[in-house]
């Protein structure tokens, strides 16, 4: 995962990905854009409090930085289910319909259609498969990984595209890491009971609390349906730890913005070749604030 800017805006992505297909993405952080605080400063989620205008413009300033169009950026109405849309068009997308559909991962291999998640701790995956141009963007919070939503993108890719676990390349974005992540003990159970595997992703606490590394549950069951753990690719800074480059609901409570994170194809006849300039060398350290997965 290398931190680049694009086009002004600070952005993580997997370089190596372009290389392979037209796929375009970015995980973005809250700075470059022009929401006053709370929400301070790209902030792309339109729920909240923040004025119509600022939400659109810093939705056109994360379509500048990645050279596509922001009327092509769909997001759904995030509801922490599991359940997984095939997207064709924006027509329902949260940035543009009154009743916007509602979802958790989605899919496409339409070209010029970028899929966008929104978070403030929970996990954005972005799924990409290189040999039939198919891509996929899920959120992950405790519940929907609970229901193991990564897991069903996966199938939903091989039963609608024809994917194999085999060729798909997975990054996850940032998200709030166990140093900073406590449940209860009724979530920790329902995780333990469902799969005793996740007991290292969960450490009691005491007095019936437990740090749960979000991320490397979501992790371990992708490689448990057949991603191959050198395709995976995993942020290693906390949300609730870096507050100065991400939003955090755990960090800061609410209101609060929310990052976004997108995924698409590029169509052929408009591929660009963009130079970006790298700001810093890959974060591999791990230590508080850093997520192993």
């Amino acid at each position: 995962m290398k931190r680049i800017d694009a086009k002004g805006l600070d952005c993580f992505c997997v370089p190596a990905w372009e290389k392979r297909s037209r796929v375009v993405h970015g995980f973005f952080t809250r700075a470059g854009g022009v929401s006053p605080p709370p929400y301070a400063s790209l902030n792309a989620g339109p729920k909240g409090d923040d004025a119509p205008e600022n939400v659109r413009e810093n939705l056109q300033r994360t379509a500048q930085a990645l050279s596509i169009p922001a009327d092509r950026i769909f997001c759904a109405e995030q509801v922490h289910g599991d359940q997984i849309l095939e997207v064709t068009g924006c027509r329902q997308s949260i940035f543009r319909a009154a009743e916007p559909l509602q979802g958790d991962g989605f899919l496409t291999a339409k070209t010029n259609l970028y899929l966008g998640i929104l978070t403030a701790d929970c996990v954005p995956l972005l799924l990409h498969d290189p040999r039939r141009c198919v891509v996929g963007a899920v959120h992950a919070g405790w519940r929907g990984t609970a229901k193991r939503i990564a897991s069903k993108a996966v199938r939903q890719m091989h039963h609608a595209f024809g994917c194999e676990s085999t060729d798909l390349l997975v990054a996850f974005g940032p998200s709030v890491g166990p140093c900073c992540y406590v449940v209860g003990e009724e979530v920790a159970r329902a995780f333990l009971e469902e799969d005793r595997e996740t007991a290292r992703f969960l450490h009691p606490e005491g007095s019936g609390r437990w740090t749960m590394n979000l991320a490397g549950i979501n992790r371990h069951q992708l490689v448990k349906s057949g991603i191959q753990a050198r395709n995976i690719s995993v942020f290693p800074l906390c949300t609730s730890c870096r507050k100065d480059l991400f939003f955090s609901v755990r960090g800061e409570g609410e209101p609060t913005g929310r990052q976004i994170a997108v995924i698409g194809i590029r169509p052929k006849s408009r591929r660009t070749k963009e130079r970006i300039k790298i700001l810093g060398e890959p974060y591999e350290k791990t230590g508080r604030g850093n997520q192993r997965a």
